[in-house]
Parts: C-alpha cells; sequence; structure tokens
C-alpha cells in the first residue's frame, strides 16, 4: 500500500523551489570529513607531503563526479523531472539534460 510519505515530490508540486547546492559551514564540515577519512584511508600509491591532501581532494571530487549520472538516472527513474535534477545540479534543464541525458529515460524537459 502507498502512503502519503511514499510519493515522490517533485519541484512542479512546490511553490518555491528546494534550494541549489549548499556551499555552508555544515557541506564544508562534511567534506573537511571525508577528506580527513580519504588521507587516512591513503593507499601507498597517494602522495606524501603537502600533495597528499590534494591528491584526496582531487580523488573524492573525480568519485563524486563519477557517481552523479547514476543519482541522475535514479531521480529520473523514480519521476523527477529534468528540472528537479537541475536544482539539485545548480543548473538549467538543458544543461543538465545535454551532461547526463544518456544517464536514464528523457523525459520531458518540465
Amino acid at each position: 500500500m502507498t502512503t502519503e510519505s511514499d510519493k515522490s515530490v517533485s519541484t512542479a508540486d512546490l511553490d518555491v523551489l528546494p534550494a541549489p547546492p549548499l556551499f555552508d559551514e555544515d557541506s564544508e564540515t562534511m567534506l573537511d570529513e571525508a577528506h580527513h577519512v580519504a588521507c587516512d584511508l591513503a593507499l601507498p600509491t597517494l602522495f606524501r607531503g603537502a600533495a597528499a591532501p590534494l591528491q584526496a581532494l582531487t580523488s573524492l571530487i573525480a568519485q563524486a563526479e563519477a557517481h552523479v549520472a547514476g543519482v541522475v538516472a535514479r531521480a529520473l527513474d523514480q519521476d523527477d523531472s529534468w528540472r528537479d535534477v537541475a536544482c539539485c545540479l545548480a543548473s538549467t534543464p538543458e544543461d543538465a539534460r545535454r551532461r547526463d541525458g544518456a544517464a536514464g529515460k528523457e523525459p520531458p524537459l518540465a
């Protein structure tokens, strides 16, 4: 049985769009913690000294970017629109579709 809380909410249902990606103290703390974990778990191939944190950070960025297409595909499969996806990516629906259109089904740009 589907309950009200199980239903997906689209930006079309909202008077105000969700906030774009956060660049605040909380997101900085989250990234800092992930960065420290990446440095702590570094493989022997990781650079030493001042380059180590840079390599860990760029590894986190690459890993996150590699996940975007799959997350976009899941959002589209759950009937989120390109407008929803674009809002989360701080982009336009057209740019999000160009970037990640191959990730999943191609719903209208609405």
